[in-house]
């Protein structure tokens, strides 16, 4: 709407002014209580001709006050990327099906293929509880033999579980190797067919939210 917009437009007008001032501040090395007063003058400013009523930035300054932990990599969080978490990870196999088969039958992932677009090479996607595993069929630059024994000495992704007990079970009876966590944590690592790690963490009550 073109309110939305147009309070997002004064935001990035905020943040670049803001930004402006601290990099001004950084290079030029006025001093820092001058640069406090300015910083303060500057931010009433645009809140009062920009209608801004409340925003956040990394600095609390008030006129008069000396900021000495200033840095040059301080800028205001509104320049900052919002993240909102991991969406997916992917994992390079050799073989479609029988990856697919391994991460569905053995690792209890649910089969999401069917959302998957069309991509020039074959793959699949499966489910492990709020995010998704890509699988894609591609060359593997990384050796399968060789590798750490312990999957968390190598790249690994790490998923929570209800409860390790159904996940050895199923480990047990296809023959993959596991290994425990080296710190005691209730962690189980183990790899795919393709030499993939993953650690598989044991969180009571992750399901639920």
């Amino acid at each position: 709407s073109g309110a939305a917009m147009g309070t997002y437009g004064r935001r990035w007008r905020l943040a670049w002014l803001l930004t402006a001032a601290v990099v001004a501040h950084a290079f030029n090395g006025i001093d820092d209580r001058l640069f406090a007063a300015m910083y303060t003058a500057r931010l009433q400013r645009v809140a009062a001709i920009e209608g801004v009523r409340r925003f956040e930035v990394p600095l609390h300054v008030t006129v008069g006050t000396a900021v000495p932990h200033l840095r040059r990599t301080q800028l205001p969080s509104l320049c900052a990327p919002q993240y909102g978490g991991v969406a997916h990870a992917g994992v390079l196999v050799s073989d479609t099906d029988s990856a697919l088969k391994f991460y569905t039958q053995v690792l209890g992932m649910e089969d999401e293929t069917h959302l998957r677009p069309n991509l020039p090479f074959p793959g699949a996607f499966v489910r492990a509880g709020t995010q998704q595993i890509h699988i894609m069929e591609l060359p593997n630059p990384d050796p399968v033999d060789g590798r750490p024994e312990h999957g968390g000495r190598d790249r690994h992704i790490a998923l929570t579980v209800e409860s390790l007990a159904p996940l050895k079970a199923k480990l047990d009876e296809a023959q993959v190797t596991f290994t425990m966590s080296k710190s005691g944590r209730a962690a189980l690592f183990c790899r795919d067919p393709d030499g993939n790690a993953f650690e598989f963490m044991e969180t009571p009550g992750c399901t639920s939210t």
